[in-house]
């Protein structure tokens, strides 16, 4: 029977009768259990002590689940408790591993790793996605810790929402600015709180496997890993590896194509920032915010791609490259002289300041390039038509250099029918079983990621006496040579590259649906918001892009008495005020008279400072961290000692409120782009 205790009643058959997974081959294989056990940590400081200091962990918790049953919770205040915990669980437990999953693994490991590193020794693997961001963790004893939050995409609260789970997590009982001691005794409200963090854990994790038909020790790393695990068994059985060698990079190709690669295109309208735009700016008419539904597979299943290997063209010019586009494919470096936009009250320019290699006597405008003498810049063919289409220059001394061309065609049956199955599951699930429409839905959004990961990627790696990070450069022409030949190998990376070019491509295209006498506000990569649309060219733009879809034989889609359509442009916000500042940064009022806000670094619940004025979101305004939750990370590193107050201390994280003062992007010196080379390194 469930009991919530500490390891005082520590019990060997809570951990037994478990089922266990095979994974690896000869030497590599191992066997894993199936038990699910989600641990975590809270943690305190020492009181009025201003400034970031030292903090040190005041409680812990961990569940386990056999199938579907709740086990046990184990909870105590000590760190080292933990640890015998574990050193305990590793002796009952037979299996070669087993897995401990953190919700942010990241914070609780850097608080746990000294007491760890004393009882089981250095891990032997590590696996990081950036600095202070480990996801997969191995100790030589078997243990292996694992980040659920990368997989799940959002926080534990939402995830035991969305997944509908028993144990839901005990929001607001637990006072985070309460200071505590170890030997503290813990309230009913705080063991609540504690014992509901690692419960809904488990009950979360052991839903999701069960879902997807997967144990514990199946699950990939990340998100991500989940749909390309699953594209690639359709790959496999379509010679999907063959088809990538027939069109793989080479080496030097490659790092072309990554230079190029840009994300979602976002913008505020230029001669519009720091004003409120209300119904009387606009006439009467409301701000409308168009949505491109799944913008992404739609690129993926309805647009050509390079098809075939890139040839180098060792002639070319500008004009040749754009008679050429729908045909072929091109990766290039443009050198624009004299280049400027055709119309001065252009709102939305589109050459991007950071990616160009050399910018001479430029002037920008929030990243994005307006005029410059000189401008030397990786392209693809897309680019330089929206190029071409807006901007003017010197045809007879531009020039373009390190040309490459491939064939253009649509991408593989096999290929586009698991992009659309993957829209139909999400689609026909809407309303009804929320753990799989919610799980479909994510699995939809990481189909344009695994698209565009690196095929060479850097070692990130924790130097454990130091606590310190060094990136260690692991790109070779050798092992990229390796990449190509795995048999594991399908998706080639010019794919996610072209996609995104497609994406601004069709976002400009949604802005040409902006009658005259409207104006194009801001854009955010699939979205436009803007006032005064003509909807005549709005249906005939959906109805474009809705033919093309069916030319590739595939069509809307019936639920409930709607049709589903990728690639659309629909209504997704109506805004009776907006009011933008810079890209990911601007306010507006719903027809509900709420205020809301998106700015990158503060959190939603920010809305609240500004008083609802939207006069007060300007350049200068300081978002408060302790009404947004905002938090800024000091890190320490040192040994394990016992401080003042009997609390035994090791590595720890200061979590401190941090204001977030908006700024003008333009204030920047447009100097520091001069002369500027972007070498492949600094891509990563």
């Amino acid at each position: 029977m469930y009991e919530l205790k500490t390891i005082d009643k520590y019990n060997p058959e809570d951990f037994s009768g478990y089922s266990y997974t095979v994974k690896g081959k000869g030497k590599n294989r191992r066997s894993v259990s199936n038990l699910v056990i989600m641990a975590d940590t809270e943690t305190s400081k020492e009181p009025y002590h201003f400034g970031p200091c030292e903090n040190y962990i005041v409680a812990w918790t961990l569940s386990v689940m056999r199938g579907d049953e709740k086990v046990a919770t184990y909870y105590g205040t000590e760190p080292e408790t933990f640890v015998k915990l574990l050193t305990n669980i590793r002796n009952d437990i037979k299996t070669d591993q087993f897995y401990i999953f953190f919700h942010n693994m990241p914070y609780d490991w850097w608080f746990l790793r000294q007491f760890m590193f004393t009882e089981f020794g250095y891990p032997e693997h590590q696996l990081n996605v950036k600095p202070h961001y480990p996801i997969n963790i191995e100790f030589e004893n078997g243990i292996v810790l694992r980040d659920s939050y990368i997989i799940s995409q959002v926080g534990l609260e939402k995830w035991a929402d969305e997944l509908d789970v028993e144990d839901k997590k005990a929001v607001d009982h637990w006072d985070y600015n309460k200071i505590r001691n170890q030997g503290d005794p813990l309230s009913d409200d705080e063991l609540l709180y504690i014992e509901h963090d690692t419960l809904a854990g488990v009950e979360c994790l052991t839903k999701y496997c069960s879902t997807l038909g997967k144990t514990i020790a199946q699950l990939p790393y990340t998100a991500t890993g989940l749909i390309r695990e699953r594209f690639r068994e359709v790959a496999s059985k379509n010679r999907g590896h063959a088809w990538f060698q027939k069109q793989a990079l080479t080496y030097e190709q490659l790092s072309l194509a990554e230079e190029i690669y840009h994300g979602g295109y976002t913008h505020m309208n230029r001669f519009h920032k720091s004003e409120t735009i209300d119904e009387i700016y606009t006439n009467g008419n409301t701000i409308d915010c168009q949505d491109l539904a799944s913008s992404y597979p739609w690129a993926l299943i309805s647009e050509k791609y390079p098809c075939e290997k890139f040839t180098k063209l060792h002639s070319a010019t500008i004009d040749g490259i754009l008679s050429q586009k729908d045909d072929y494919a091109f990766m290039f470096v443009a050198t624009f002289i004299g280049i400027k936009l055709k119309d001065p009250l252009m709102p939305m320019p589109v050459l991007q300041a950071s990616k160009a290699r050399y910018i001479y006597d430029g002037v920008k405008d929030n990243g994005r390039i307006i005029k410059a003498n000189a401008v030397e810049i990786a392209l693809t063919e897309i680019d330089l038509a929206l190029i071409d289409k807006f901007y003017t220059y010197d045809k007879e001394l531009s020039e373009v250099e390190d040309v490459y061309f491939a064939a253009k065609k649509y991408l593989p049956k096999w290929f586009t029918d698991f992009v659309f199955k993957l829209f139909t599951d999400k689609t026909n699930l809407k309303g009804g079983d929320k753990v799989l429409y919610a799980i479909k839905k994510a699995l939809l959004n990481c189909c344009y990621g695994m698209c565009v990961q690196h095929p060479l990627k850097d070692d990130i790696i924790e130097r454990y006496e130091s606590g310190e990070y060094e990136t260690e450069i692991t790109r070779d022409e050798e092992l990229y040579g390796k990449y190509c030949n795995s048999r594991n190998t399908f998706l080639p990376y010019q794919i996610g590259v072209w996609c995104t070019c497609y994406a601004m491509k069709n976002l400009f295209e949604l802005g040409d649906c902006i009658g005259k006498d409207g104006e194009w506000l801001y854009s955010d990569t699939d979205s436009v918001f803007a006032y005064g649309w003509d909807k005549e060219k709005l249906n005939q733009y959906n109805e474009k892009r809705k033919n093309l879809l069916i030319s590739r034989g595939y069509n809307g889609l019936e639920h409930n008495g709607r049709t589903y359509w990728l690639g659309i442009a629909e209504l997704d916000k109506v805004c009776t005020e907006f009011r933008g500042l810079h890209s990911k940064c601007y306010a507006y009022r719903d027809t509900d008279k709420e205020l809301h806000i998106t700015v990158a670094g503060v959190p939603k619940k920010g809305v609240k400072c500004l008083h609802n004025d939207l006069d007060n979101f300007k350049v200068g305004f300081s978002f408060k961290g302790r009404y947004t939750g905002k938090l800024t990370h000091t890190y320490f590193c040192g040994t394990i000692h016992t401080d003042a107050r009997g609390n035994r201390v090791g590595d720890s994280i200061d979590l401190s409120p941090c204001d977030y003062k908006i700024t003008d992007p333009n204030t920047m010196n447009f100097e520091e782009f001069a002369n500027r080379e972007i070498g492949v390194e600094s891509l990563f």
